[in-house]
């Protein structure tokens, strides 16, 4: 393949392809941030300092600090923002390094005797898909070879809830066969320069390609 993905990537392809093909691709819409992502850029700044440094939280985080302390004082290694990324072969190479296939970000893991628990901070809404996760704990398992069991794990700050879900290495198979598909339809997107619009709640207020009949500003 001649692209290098994400989740986000991915996520963005099934959405609509030709908001895919607008940012990543033809790069006709720059990317802006938000409020609301820039938020969510603190927070994990913030977090991140609590569970590594032991600096303190701010008061407007306080309310954090009890799920976060048990992260920190659970038994094993704490590792955050793990910048990670894998060549097509599912080998470990830098994160802008000219082969790489697959990117992520673990926002904090934890492991300990051949587990490990993979959590991501959640600023916004909440939804029931593991895959970004699920990704992260291959990604993980191929820098530790001998971490084989995962537990996977959401932190979603606005309830101040936990959801959590197993994983296995006998379980990537089926990770995989949920990703290969969307790979094979952004690949034959490249190759024919086929990049279909796909109408979806986002169009109207949220995309920033206006050449979209679907876009409503």
């Amino acid at each position: 393949m001649s692209f290098a993905w994400s989740y986000s990537a991915l996520s963005l392809y099934k959405t609509c392809p030709r908001k895919y093909w607008a940012e990543k691709v033809a790069k006709v819409v720059p990317f802006k941030s938000n409020d609301a992502a820039e938020y969510g850029k603190m927070v994990h700044k913030k977090f991140e300092n609590y569970l590594m440094k032991g600096s303190p939280l701010p008061l407007d985080l306080k309310h954090h600090e009890k799920v976060l302390k048990k992260l920190r004082d659970a038994t094993g290694e704490g590792m955050p923002e793990q910048k990670l990324a894998l060549t097509e072969d599912l080998e470990p190479t830098g994160y802008f390094d000219k082969d790489v296939w697959f990117r992520c970000v673990i926002d904090y893991a934890k492991v300990n005797d051949g587990r490990a628990l993979v959590v991501d901070h959640k600023t916004g809404r909440r939804y029931d898909d593991f895959l970004q996760l699920e990704l992260s704990a291959i990604a993980l398992h191929t820098y530790l070879p001998d971490v084989e069991q995962f537990t996977l794990a959401y932190y979603w700050t606005k309830d101040k809830k936990i959801t959590p879900q197993p994983l296995s290495t006998a379980d990537f198979p089926r990770v995989w066969a949920k990703v290969h598909p969307v790979l094979d339809r952004i690949e034959n997107s490249y190759a024919t320069d086929s990049w279909p619009l796909k109408q979806n709640f986002l169009c109207e207020k949220y995309c920033g390609y206006k050449d979209c009949p679907y876009n409503g500003k």
